[in-house]
C-alpha cells in the first residue's frame, strides 16, 4: 500500500464507505490525511466512576461486571451493563437499540467510556448511550496504557484547562469551540513499522517522529480527539481509526514536497509530523504548527505554478504583436456619445502597449460596477481587428454573452466587421455557419461562456482573449481558451473588488490595471432599507416608476418555495404582484436560472422594450446586464445576500444616468447585526469600501457568494485568514525558483509531482497564465 493506493483498499473501508468517502473529496489513501480535524474535544480528564456527577459529559475507564439485554413494551431493546471503576466505584451504562453489543461488551471486559451521566431515581448513576472503546486487559490510567503522557493527573487537568481557555469556551460535553484547537496527550506505541525505499529527492519522514496513533493507546478517549467533518454513513470513531491506519500503513512513504531548507529556513515540521500532530495533537502548539505547515504546502504549491506561468510568459517571441492602425477605432470614437474618462485613456495606453509586444498580454482591468470596463475591452479588441486578428470573449452567463454579442455586432457592422455569439443553446445550423466562418477568418469576434472552451471551437488568427467576471472561470479554464491561439494576448475583467493577498493569488500571473472614477453624469443609486412597514408605500412607488415607463426589478433568493426556509420565492411573488392592486395594468415578466435560454431571451426583450416593464427575477441578473431604462430596483430578504452581491445587483440600476433607487425590503424578523451590515450600502457607494466592509463583517468564506468560482479549493489554507502565510509561500517560491527554474533538481522533484497531482486537469498550468 502505498499514498496513492485508493482509500476502498485500507483495511475496514471497502467499496461502499469508500464510495462515502469519496464525498468528502477522500480518493485515495493519503487524501485521508489530507481530510483534516474541524476541531478538537479535550478527552484527557478522566474520572473515576465514584466522582461522576449528573448532568455532565465525562469520560472514566472501567470494567463490566454485568449485563443483560430486554425489550420495551415500545419495541424498542435496552443493552444494561453495570461497571465497576478501579476506586471501587459503580454505575450503570445503558444503550438503545445496540442489542448487538452483547456479544462485544462481555463480562470482564475494561472499556473507556464517554458519555452524559445522568441519575435515575431507582437505579442510580447511569451513563447513557456513551461512546466505547474496549481496553488491554488490565489498562488503567494508572499503568499509562490509557494516558501515557509523563504527567501526574494534577497536570493533565491543568492541561486541559489550558486548551479550553486557548480553543474557545467548552460547555459540559468538552468540546472546543474553535476551529483551531488544543491538544493532547502522547499516546503510546511510538514505534514506526518498516518503510520501503525513498525514491529519489525524497525528503525522508523526519528523525524521532513516530506514528502518534499507533500501539495500543486508546483513540476516543484518554486524550484530546479529533472530530471530522463527516457525510451520511459515517461515524467519528471509523474516521479516527482509519485516520491511524493510514498513518501505519504509509507513513514512511510519504514525500516531503517542502526542501529541507525552505522547512529549515521556515521553521516547518516535516509532512508526516505535521499530519501526526493536526490529527492526534499533544498541544495547541501542536495543532497551529501543523496546520501552518499543510497550508504552507498548499499555498506553495499555487504560488508556484503562478510563477511559473508568469516566467514562461515572459519569453519574448510567443505572441504576435497587435499593433492599431487607428482606421477602425477613429469612426467607433466618432459614434460614441460620450468622451472616455482620463483613467480610461490610462488603462487603454496600457493595454496597448502590451498588445504591440511579441510577449503575451496577461492584464487584469479592475473597476467597481459602471466605471466603463466595457468600452475599453471594446477597443482593445477592435485594436487587435485593425492587426488583423480575433478575439474570442468570455462571459459568464448565457445572457451576457448574448448582450455582449449584440452590442459588439452594433459597434463592428459600421466598420465593416462582424460578430456572433456561440453559447450552449446556439442552435445547429447558426453553430456550424459561426464555426465555419471563425475557422476561415470570415468571423472577428466571438462571444460566448463555457461553450467556447470546446475542442471543436477553432480560431484561424486568434489574437486576444477578454474574460469578463474572471473568478467566475478560474484560471484552468482560461488556459483551456488561451490554448486556442499562439499565446494570445488575454484581458481579465472583474467588477469585484478583491483584498490584495487574494488578488495575488486569484490573479498572481496577471498584470494590474485599475479603474478609480466613474463616467461623468453617472449617479450612484439611492440606497435604502424599507422596513415591513413601509412595503405599501414602496409597492406604489415601483408601479407609479412602471407607468412613467422606466423599469423596475424585483430579486428574490429563491425560485420557488421552500419548505425549509421561509423565505419570499420568486415564482410566487411574480403572481401576488400581478393581483396586487398597485400593479394593475402592468404586465409582470419572471426570470430564472431554470428556465430554457429561449424563454429567458424572451423574457429579457421584453423587459428592454418596455413590454413588461417590471421584472421579477433571481440573482440571475448580477452581472452585466445593460438595461439603461431600469431606474428602480427591489430587493427581497437583503439578508441573504453578501454586500458585494447586493453591490453588484445595485449596479443594473441607474445606467441611463437619471435618478435611480436600491430599495432593501427587510422582513421583521431582521436581526440587529444584520440590520446594521446593510445600512452599510445606504452610507457606502464605492465597491472597493463596499467589499471591505463586506470582509470584515461576514468572514473570508462569503466574500464572493456562493455563485462565484475560481478559487483555488484548499483543504486548510485560508487565502484570507492566512495572509502572513500567503506571503512567505510566496517568497518560498520565488527563492526555489531562483535555485532551479523548472524544479528538475532531485530534491525539487516532489514538490513539481505534487504541483502536477494538484492540479492534474490543467498542467498546462506551467504553460498557461
Amino acid at each position: 500500500m502505498d499514498p496513492t493506493t485508493q482509500v476502498q483498499f485500507l483495511p475496514g473501508v471497502g467499496p461502499v464507505r469508500a464510495k462515502r468517502l469519496g464525498k468528502l473529496g477522500i480518493e485515495t489513501v493519503e487524501d485521508l490525511l489530507w481530510h483534516v480535524p474541524r476541531t478538537h474535544m479535550d478527552r484527557r480528564d478522566l474520572t473515576p466512576v465514584s466522582e461522576l456527577r449528573p448532568g455532565f459529559v465525562q469520560t472514566t475507564v472501567a470494567e463490566i461486571r454485568a449485563t443483560r439485554s430486554r425489550r420495551t413494551g415500545r419495541g424498542m431493546t435496552l443493552f444494561e451493563a453495570e461497571i465497576v471503576g478501579d476506586d471501587g466505584g459503580r454505575a450503570a451504562v445503558i444503550w438503545f437499540n445496540q442489542g448487538y453489543l452483547s456479544k462485544t461488551l462481555i463480562q470482564g471486559t475494561r472499556v473507556l467510556l464517554h458519555g452524559k451521566v445522568v441519575r435515575q431515581a431507582t437505579r442510580g448513576l447511569q451513563m447513557q448511550s456513551p461512546e466505547y472503546e474496549i481496553l488491554a486487559p488490565g489498562a488503567s490510567d494508572a499503568d499509562g496504557s490509557v494516558d501515557p503522557s509523563p504527567v501526574d493527573r494534577g497536570k493533565r487537568k491543568q492541561s486541559a484547562e489550558d486548551v479550553r481557555s486557548g480553543s474557545g469556551t467548552t460547555g459540559p460535553s468538552g468540546a472546543t469551540g474553535a476551529s483551531r484547537p488544543a491538544g493532547g496527550s502522547r499516546p503510546a506505541g511510538t514505534s514506526r513499522p518498516a518503510g520501503a525505499s525513498r525514491p529519489e529527492g525524497a525528503s525522508r519522514p523526519e528523525a524521532g517522529s513516530g506514528t502518534r496513533a499507533s500501539g495500543s493507546a486508546p483513540l476516543h478517549g484518554g486524550r484530546v480527539v479529533p472530530l471530522y467533518p463527516l457525510t451520511a454513513g459515517l461515524t467519528q470513531k471509523q474516521l479516527r481509526a482509519w485516520v491511524q491506519s493510514a498513518l501505519v500503513q504509509i507513513g514512511t512513504q510519504l514525500l516531503d514536497p517542502v526542501p529541507v531548507w525552505i522547512r529549515e529556513r521556515h521553521h516547518l515540521p516535516g509532512l508526516l509530523q505535521a499530519f501526526e500532530r493536526v490529527h492526534f495533537p499533544e498541544s495547541d502548539l501542536d495543532v497551529r504548527a501543523a496546520r501552518d505547515r499543510l497550508a504552507f504546502d498548499e499555498f506553495l504549491s499555487l504560488q508556484l505554478a503562478l510563477e511559473l506561468v508568469k516566467k514562461q510568459r515572459a519569453e519574448p517571441g510567443t505572441a504576435l504583436p497587435l499593433v492599431g492602425t487607428g482606421t477602425l477605432e477613429r469612426p467607433f470614437r466618432q459614434k460614441l456619445p460620450f468622451r472616455l474618462t482620463e483613467g480610461q485613456e490610462r488603462v487603454l495606453s496600457e493595454i496597448r502597449s502590451d498588445l504591440a509586444s511579441d510577449r503575451p498580454m496577461n492584464r487584469l482591468l479592475q473597476g467597481d460596477v459602471g466605471s466603463g470596463k466595457t468600452v475599453v475591452a471594446a477597443l482593445a479588441a477592435i485594436s487587435a481587428l485593425e492587426a488583423t486578428a480575433q478575439v474570442a470573449y468570455m462571459a459568464p452567463t448565457e445572457i451576457l454573452a448574448i448582450q455582449q454579442a449584440e452590442a459588439f455586432q452594433r459597434w463592428l457592422l459600421p466598420l465593416g466587421r462582424r460578430a456572433r455569439a456561440l453559447v450552449g443553446r446556439t442552435g445547429a445550423a447558426e453553430r456550424k455557419t459561426a464555426l465555419s466562418e471563425l475557422a476561415e477568418g470570415r468571423l472577428d469576434v466571438l462571444v460566448g461562456t463555457h461553450a467556447l472552451l470546446e475542442d471543436w471551437v477553432g480560431f484561424r488568427r486568434l489574437g486576444l482573449v477578454i474574460v469578463d467576471e474572471q473568478h467566475r472561470f478560474g484560471v484552468l479554464q482560461r488556459g483551456r481558451l488561451r490554448q486556442k491561439g499562439e499565446w494570445p494576448h488575454c484581458l481579465v475583467m472583474s467588477a469585484t473588488p478583491i483584498p490584495r493577498t487574494l488578488s495575488l493569488t486569484l490573479y498572481g500571473d496577471l498584470d494590474l490595471s485599475l479603474l478609480t472614477e466613474m463616467p461623468p453624469g453617472r449617479k450612484p443609486p439611492k440606497s435604502h432599507l424599507v422596513p415591513p412597514g413601509k412595503r405599501e408605500d414602496m409597492l406604489r412607488f415601483v408601479a407609479e416608476t412602471c407607468r412613467r415607463g422606466e423599469r423596475a426589478f424585483f430579486i428574490y433568493p429563491l425560485v420557488e418555495e421552500s419548505e425549509q426556509i421561509d423565505l419570499k420565492d420568486a415564482t410566487n411573488m411574480a403572481a401576488t404582484l400581478g393581483h396586487h392592486t398597485a400593479f394593475e395594468g402592468i404586465r409582470i415578466g419572471l426570470l430564472h436560472g431554470r428556465m430554457r435560454g429561449e424563454e429567458k431571451d424572451q423574457v429579457m426583450r421584453r423587459f428592454r422594450d418596455g413590454t413588461t416593464p417590471c421584472l421579477v427575477s433571481t440573482t440571475v441578473v448580477e452581472v452585466g446586464v445593460d438595461v439603461p431604462e431600469a431606474t428602480v430596483m427591489v430587493v427581497e430578504h437583503p439578508e441573504r445576500f453578501g454586500l458585494s452581491q447586493l453591490h453588484q445587483l445595485r449596479g443594473r440600476v441607474g445606467r441611463g444616468g437619471g435618478e435611480s433607487h436600491f430599495l432593501m425590503a427587510a422582513p421583521g424578523s431582521l436581526s440587529q447585526e444584520a440590520r446594521e451590515r446593510l445600512r452599510v450600502l445606504e452610507r457606502e457607494s464605492n465597491g472597493f469600501r463596499v467589499a471591505e466592509e463586506d470582509l470584515r463583517l461576514r468572514g473570508p468564506g462569503d466574500l464572493l457568494g456562493t455563485a462565484q468560482h475560481g478559487l483555488p479549493k484548499f483543504r486548510v489554507g485560508d487565502l484570507i485568514g492566512d495572509p502572513e502565510l500567503l506571503v512567505r509561500a510566496r517568497a518560498a517560491a520565488q527563492e526555489i525558483l531562483e535555485r532551479d527554474p523548472t524544479l528538475h533538481l532531485p530534491e525539487h522533484r516532489p514538490l513539481r509531482a505534487a504541483i502536477l497531482r494538484r492540479y492534474s486537469e490543467g498542467m498546462d498550468l506551467f504553460q498557461v497564465g
